[in-house]
């Protein structure tokens, strides 16, 4: 899944033919992943053709559904869709480790706060 987040950072409505088969072929891979099927490797410097030689059969049909469904304009909203979907997890992940990063901070800084003001005490009792 955060393969596919980084490769949608790039605003989706400028997504290629050659960007939605990446697509396809990282959301079928999760999806191959999930169910311990094997996966299939697509680095940038790889052709389509060259990724997906190995597919056959249901692997195939997979990726092919995640790429090309009823219609031209099908494929469109639902590649757009998924982009909005994936930027919006991303923006949920990222909001949610920095939240939870402040709450730590905010700990710390709390359990700080009390041992000065203690030290503090302390000191003003001597």
């Amino acid at each position: 899944m955060a393969k596919i987040l980084q490769v949608l950072q790039v605003n989706c409505k400028l997504m290629t033919d050659d960007g939605q088969s990446r697509l396809a072929i990282q959301l079928a891979n999760c999806h191959f992943q999930k169910s311990g099927k094997p996966t299939f490797i697509c680095s940038n410097n790889m052709s389509i053709l060259n990724c997906t030689q190995n597919m056959y059969g249901d692997s195939w049909n997979t990726y092919t559904e995640f790429y090309n469904h009823a219609s031209i304009f099908r494929i469109y909203f639902d590649v757009e869709s998924i982009c909005f979907y994936m930027q919006s997890e991303n923006w949920q992940i990222t909001t949610e480790k920095t939240i939870n990063a402040l709450t730590n901070i905010s700990e710390t800084l709390a359990k700080d706060l009390y041992i000065s003001i203690l030290i503090k005490f302390i000191e003003n009792r001597k």
